[in-house]
């Protein structure tokens, strides 16, 4: 990742499915492992700010091409909407949530980073989405988050799952906010969504 060496890692990704890992979990395994020890480099100054972004576009296509690999959902999928909040640039953990769920059958858009919440709220409504997703791994202004955050959850049909995760949603942030469920890893994610599909159909 760090070199740029696009072809090996795609290599490597294509090994660890051929040895019978998911494609999500081959992606949590190289990819999000990767991005993460380049992340504490970048930090630590031992490599440049543009080997890490370049490392980003990398993941980002990688997993793409892992979904385009993937069937069409049935009509009857159960459709899952989610992204990131505004502040929040990281695109990853939104991809792969949306790649996994696309992987177990689910018919999973992720909208993006970045997004006002009630930008994610129009597009479950849009969507008519089963379930709502939260992948917050920053928060610019916190005390505005848990406002915004708590009026995406009122808004919501009864009946819509809202599952939030990651890293910025510590044990002191969760307790002021409003969700179904909180995931700690896409694993735990995928486990709740496997329960779920039979109520939809």
């Amino acid at each position: 990742m760090a070199a740029g060496d696009e072809v090996t890692c795609r290599e490597l990704l294509h090994q660890r499915i051929c040895e019978g890992a998911s494609r999500c979990e081959a992606c949590e395994h190289l990819i999000v492992d990767a991005m993460h020890i380049l992340g504490e480099a970048w930090r630590c100054d031992e490599i440049n700010i543009y080997q890490e972004r370049r490392a980003c576009g990398i993941s980002l296509k990688l997993i793409g091409e892992l979904a385009s690999e993937l069937p069409e959902p049935s009509l009857q999928a159960p459709i899952a909407v989610g992204g990131a909040p505004e502040g929040d640039y990281y695109d990853l953990p939104t991809t792969l949530v949306q790649l996994a769920l696309r992987e177990i059958g689910w018919n999973a858009i992720s909208v993006g980073n970045n997004l006002p919440l009630e930008s994610i709220q129009s597009a479950a409504s849009d969507y008519r989405a089963d379930v709502v997703w939260l992948s917050v791994s920053e928060i610019l202004d916190l005390p505005k988050f848990i406002t915004a955050q708590r009026r995406l959850a009122s808004s919501l049909d009864k009946e819509v799952r809202l599952f939030v995760g990651g890293r910025a949603l510590t044990d002191e942030v969760r307790p002021k906010l409003r969700y179904t469920a909180h995931c700690d890893n896409i694993r735990q994610f995928i486990e709740l969504a496997n329960m779920m599909p039979l109520a939809f159909r």
